[in-house]
């Protein structure tokens, strides 16, 4: 019976994942942007592409001002906890500043 209790949870899990990992980044990290963009489909066929999702995620939170990209990436994978380890295979994560967000893309053509 136990079994097919943690069997429900993991199923909800993998189905609602984006939905729940938005809620936890916008909860804790307050973001002025985020975007999630579901990469699983992409990587249909690949070893171990069905141990979770695959996930870009784009955030601007004030809560990067004065960290490195390194204790950026920390802080999100913190946010995320054991909901990551559980229910994602991949987080390829870009981060900013709401300044650096602006910045970047007001200076896109640039980049062009």
């Amino acid at each position: 019976m136990a079994f097919y209790c943690v069997a429900t949870v993991l199923n909800l899990l993998l189905t609602d994942t984006e939905q729940l990992l938005h809620q936890l980044l916008q909860k804790h990290l307050a973001p002025t942007h985020l975007v999630l963009v579901d990469d699983s489909d992409s990587h249909l066929g690949h070893p171990e592409a069905n141990q979770g999702k695959h996930f870009q995620v784009t955030i601007a939170t004030e809560k990067f001002a004065g960290l490195t990209q390194l204790q950026r990436h920390r802080l999100v994978y913190d946010t995320i906890g054991d909901f990551g380890k559980i229910a994602l295979h991949a987080l390829s994560i870009v981060t900013f500043t709401p300044e650096e967000f602006f910045q970047f893309n007001h200076s896109k053509s640039s980049y062009e």
